[in-house]
């Protein structure tokens, strides 16, 4: 009888024990799946953080008198209510590498035909990339690739030209070095290709480019020394 009894009281230690052990693992699993939930929503958040979108969204109304001057029909009056949209989306991929996206919609309010037309509008006003720092010429190269503004100076020579309600952005590569205080701008851009896909020739010199060398020096305070090439 004590026998059966010993027996009985070892079976239900054995029993509890497995139970317990087993409830472990459970909640070592439960535990496990939640950690591996938890990555895929720290991983996009990390991204969150890594995105900045803004925007811009302009509205002005004109009146010319005469409109123009090279017509006789532009040397009436006219008046005209514009708008351009912008969305601005930077994504800061490392500390080094940037991109920035920025497509536009620009009209003149009754352009089109009738309220059911759709007019081409919309475009990438600006759309590049930034490659900060990855060599070193007595200081970082920052360089600029794809469809950006230019500015320089007091914009009477390059400018964005941000009055204009589409705006002005060039195609290409700019370098930018940074010495004390001298900062060099050097950059090339395509204004128009001429190439057999648009029925063009497809030579090189019958393409137009704009390309240059900007220098500007803030040493003495309260000016700024700039020069064009």
């Amino acid at each position: 009888m004590e026998r059966n009894r010993v027996a009985g009281l070892f079976a239900a230690i054995l029993f509890l024990a497995a139970f317990v052990v087993a409830t472990d693992v459970a909640v070592a699993q439960e535990e496990k799946k939640a950690d591996e939930a938890s990555v895929l929503p720290k991983k996009v958040a990390e991204w969150i953080d890594k995105v900045t979108i803004g925007g811009q969204m302009r509205f002005r109304g004109e009146y010319r008198d005469p409109v123009g001057y090279a017509t006789e029909a532009q040397k009436s009056d006219d008046d005209f209510f514009l708008m351009r949209t912008r969305l601005n989306i930077n994504v800061d991929v490392t500390k080094e590498i940037k991109l920035f996206i920025q497509p536009q919609d620009s009209r003149v309010f009754g352009e089109e035909a009738s309220t059911t037309a759709s007019e081409d509008n919309l475009d990438l006003h600006q759309g590049y990339a930034d490659l900060n720092g990855l060599f070193k010429i007595w200081g970082p190269v920052n360089i600029r690739l794809g469809r950006q503004e230019l500015s320089y100076g007091d914009q009477r020579l390059v400018s964005h030209l941000d009055w204009n309600n589409v705006g002005r952005a060039f195609d290409g590569v700019k370098f930018v070095h940074e010495h004390h205080d001298l900062k060099t701008d050097l950059f090339t851009t395509v204004l128009s290709e001429d190439g057999p896909t648009d029925g063009g020739t497809g030579d090189a010199s019958d393409d137009d480019d704009f390309s240059g060398l900007y220098f500007s020096y803030t040493g003495v305070k309260d000016y700024v020394f700039d020069a064009y090439l």
